[in-house]
């Protein structure tokens, strides 16, 4: 699999990385509005990605064995993670949903083939889902490490979460996120209780920041598109 994905891979980085992990090698893919907001303060769904990004989107997808998202995109968003013009009959990223308490709908998008999914709960859900293999990690909530053991166990090197939020949040909280890319469009949503890049219950100074090092920004399609990986230095002072 893995010289298959080398051959095709517009982004090599994410095999360089992940066969040598006891994890699959994390990518984070999101698009923000210029004040970081993902979706609006009533969790209306906003169309950020222009064309260019949503064809960009598709390519890394294709570069991943794995697409994550967490169950609040699901309910919110219910997203299909199909990979743009691509083909099926298991040609499809698998898909990954952190649904600690296993409130995936039976017909969500999600589960519309194209792709094995798996859907994480915390070790006392009993609840499964068809069309679905259930992974139990945790308890209480997910365990997002041993979860990333067993997909690793699956067969799946590289893993590309796209949010929402507070998974995105959670992974940064434990340092577990190799390389991230963030389309900004270029717009205004404001909103103290819209949904942001990262949320969670937050870091500080005394907790320590998650930070990493810009490696490239460029203006793409009508908006900028940043990526990063991790590393780098950050002070809370704002010194580097």
């Amino acid at each position: 699999m893995r010289l298959q994905c080398q051959r095709l891979n517009p982004y090599p980085l994410l095999y360089t990385y992940g066969v040598r992990l006891e994890r699959p090698h994390i990518t984070v893919n999101c698009a923000a509005s210029i004040d970081g907001k993902i979706s609006t303060s009533r969790r209306t769904r906003l169309g950020l990605s222009d064309e260019s990004d949503r064809t960009r989107v598709g390519e890394l997808r294709s570069s991943c064995d794995a697409v994550a998202v967490g169950i609040n995109t699901v309910l919110s968003d219910n997203p299909s993670l199909a990979v743009y013009g691509r083909g099926s009959d298991g040609a499809h990223p698998a898909k990954v949903v952190f649904d600690s308490k296993g409130r995936t709908p039976a017909d969500a998008r999600i589960l519309d083939g194209g792709g094995k999914v798996y859907i994480v709960t915390e070790e006392s859900c009993s609840r499964s889902v068809q069309g679905a293999a259930m992974l139990r990690c945790g308890r209480g909530r997910v365990d997002i490490p041993v979860a990333l053991s067993k997909l690793k166990e699956e067969g799946i090197d590289s893993l590309l979460v796209e949010g929402g939020g507070e998974i995105i949040f959670e992974f940064a909280r434990l340092g577990l996120i190799d390389r991230m890319f963030i389309y900004t469009a270029p717009l205004i949503v404001g909103g103290r209780g819209a949904p942001t890049v990262a949320d969670g219950t937050g870091m500080d100074a005394e907790s320590g920041f998650a930070p990493f090092r810009l490696v490239s920004v460029r203006a793409f399609g009508m908006g900028v598109l940043a990526e990063y990986v991790k590393g780098g230095k950050w002070r809370a002072d704002g010194e580097r």
